[in-house]
């Protein structure tokens, strides 16, 4: 399967996610913000530790969030 057709389907069902947690929990928007805006922060640093693990040598090992 090509990559962007996965990425559509995995955009897909996460959106699904979101509005069943969203019914389930009678979240409005603004909160939903709020908590995804975390999710969003976790795998950010997800992604960091990922590249940090494939680049070697890095002076400080820190991660700048930074559109990389």
């Amino acid at each position: 399967m090509p990559l962007g057709m996965i990425l559509d389907h995995a955009r897909e069902d996460m959106t699904k996610s979101v509005v069943a947690l969203q019914q389930k929990y009678g979240l409005p928007a603004s909160l939903l913000d709020v908590i995804l805006t975390g999710v969003l922060s976790e795998v950010r640093e997800m992604k960091c530790m990922e590249y940090r693990q494939l680049k070697e040598g890095e002076k400080d090992g820190k991660c700048h969030n930074v559109s990389e």
